[in-house]
């Protein structure tokens, strides 16, 4: 499944409570087993990104995402640790 995220306005109230959303979103869709790519090209390029503004509901899009169960079980990728990748002052 295809899902255009967005937002009424575009402003930082509405980014932020959008952000919060789709975090909420992807948690829950990570306890029902299902994988999110994010499929942010349309969103990202200007000549694009209107066109998804057409879809129902309208507003500024803020994510494309699939929704979807894997075929094949997929194996968590590595991590690598907190302090190689922040650096504390």
């Amino acid at each position: 499944m295809l899902v255009v995220f967005g937002i009424d306005s575009d402003n930082e109230r509405d980014w932020l409570l959008a952000g919060q959303t789709l975090q909420h979103i992807l948690l829950v869709a990570f306890q029902c087993g299902l994988q999110t790519p994010s499929l942010n090209l349309p969103i990202q390029v200007a000549a694009l990104r209107p066109k998804l503004q057409n879809l129902e509901g309208g507003g500024f899009p803020q994510i494309l995402l699939r929704l979807g169960y894997p075929v094949d079980k997929i194996r968590s990728t590595q991590r690598r640790a907190p302090e190689d990748v922040i650096e504390l002052v």
